[in-house]
């Protein structure tokens, strides 16, 4: 089973564009599970539910319910996170984005997909590779479209 997370603006997308260019990224195969830590959901409500700012910028984001943020992100697909693995990873240009480092990592992912181009920077990262490597993880970054052409 091929484990992904996404980071929030991934998840914000597909909830403006439900039929946009990349639906394939909410309709997984059955080989493909998406995986969500407590703290991206947490994220991805507070964004799209209390985020005055982003909602003046974005009025779209009044159609969202929380059911339909539900049916992307519930228990089903929200496990425990390895907390054994006590990651604190600093290695991001904005240390906000080391959350979804230490998410995809603890939930032992396959792939992180997002949008954050300095996330996307780090495949291939010396710094990157060498915790990928000195700590066996698998997890690759990726960008929409070339998650998207993988499925």
């Amino acid at each position: 089973m091929t484990r992904v997370t996404y980071d929030a603006s991934v998840f914000l997308n597909g909830l403006l564009n439900p039929h946009g260019k990349l639906p394939k990224l909410f309709e997984l195969p059955d080989d493909v599970q998406l995986v969500v830590s407590d703290v991206v959901a947490e994220e991805i409500f507070k964004v799209v539910l209390q985020s005055a700012r982003l909602r003046e910028a974005l009025p779209s984001l009044d159609a969202i319910s929380i059911e339909e943020i539900s049916s992307f992100i519930n228990e089903d697909n929200m496990p425990p996170l390895d907390e054994s693995l006590g990651l604190e990873i600093d290695i991001c240009a904005d240390p906000n984005d080391n959350k979804y480092l230490v998410s995809a990592l603890t939930l032992d992912c396959d792939y992180l997909v997002t949008t954050i181009p300095d996330l996307l920077a780090l495949e291939g990262n010396k710094n990157w590779e060498e915790l990928r490597s000195s700590s066996n993880f698998r997890c690759r970054i990726l960008d929409l479209e070339t998650f998207a052409s993988m499925l």
